[in-house]
């Protein structure tokens, strides 16, 4: 390579990784965003419900928990927080152990997350079922925004009344 094709290519190479690193950032800050308003949703929905100790919905892969109880399937939201769980420490040990050859703790790691998406969106169809009739508009767009608009969704409907046909 040339100077001249060094000095051209540089600079690309740095808007591409100044890019990477924006995007980055923005997922982390649409993650705890998303935490935020989930946790505050199921906080108050559970308290609607009519369950003790529901600051419980700010913790962790505990929420999941909590969102399958909600939902009304306790073993489905146990199991999201336990593959949430799984994702997590599968996610931390491919960023710190893994090199690009090792394409299969990649694999495991996206079909964790894509299990982890269904089921997700299976209990918060449930909930939302159980808080708003337009609950089939609101699992759409929750899956074609790729589960983007779902703790948003469960923020916005937390202070529905409970459809009594949906117990």
């Amino acid at each position: 390579m040339t100077f001249v094709s060094l000095f051209l290519i540089m600079p690309i190479i740095l808007l591409i990784t100044f890019c990477f690193i924006l995007l980055f950032f923005a997922i982390i800050i649409y993650l705890i965003i998303g935490y935020i308003f989930e946790s505050i949703a199921l906080t108050k929905i559970s308290k609607d419900f009519g369950y003790k100790h529901t600051f419980t919905a700010f913790i962790p892969f505990y929420n999941k928990y909590i969102l399958g109880n909600i939902a009304g399937n306790k073993l489905l939201g146990g199991l999201l927080g336990l593959i949430n769980l799984y994702s997590f420490c599968q996610y931390v040990y491919c960023y710190f152990c893994c090199s690009v050859d090792d394409i299969l703790y990649y694999i495991l790691l996206f079909i964790g997350i894509l299990i982890g998406f269904i089921i997700d969106i299976i209990l918060t169809e449930k909930v939302f079922r159980k808080l708003t009739d337009k609950y089939i508009i609101l699992t759409i767009f929750s899956v074609i925004s790729f589960g983007i608009l779902r703790p948003i969704f469960l923020f916005a409907i937390r202070n529905k009344k409970i459809i009594d046909d949906a117990l």
